[in-house]
């Protein structure tokens, strides 16, 4: 009997945590999301990654391709 109800407690706790874990913490993230305008595409580490991919063989698709922030400047400000 014991044994019985240490195996109910388990399972009730593993599926709870189970139900919780999953809350939807990405859903703000959009694949198809372009960079802002604070940010753009790194051209210089991009062509750096494929350069040496190709010379090894390897063929590099971009998921989510490098970014890096713009810097602002006094015309920007106003």
């Amino acid at each position: 009997m014991n044994t019985l109800l240490r195996c109910c407690v388990a399972a009730a706790t593993v599926a709870g945590l189970a139900a919780c874990a999953h809350s939807g913490t990405m859903g703000y993230q959009s694949a198809a999301v372009e960079p802002s305008s604070e940010f753009q595409h790194d051209g210089e580490y991009i062509q750096a990654v494929e350069y040496t991919a190709r010379h090894r063989g390897v063929e590099v698709h971009w998921v989510n391709p490098p970014l890096k922030r713009l810097v602002a400047t006094a015309d920007d400000i106003d």
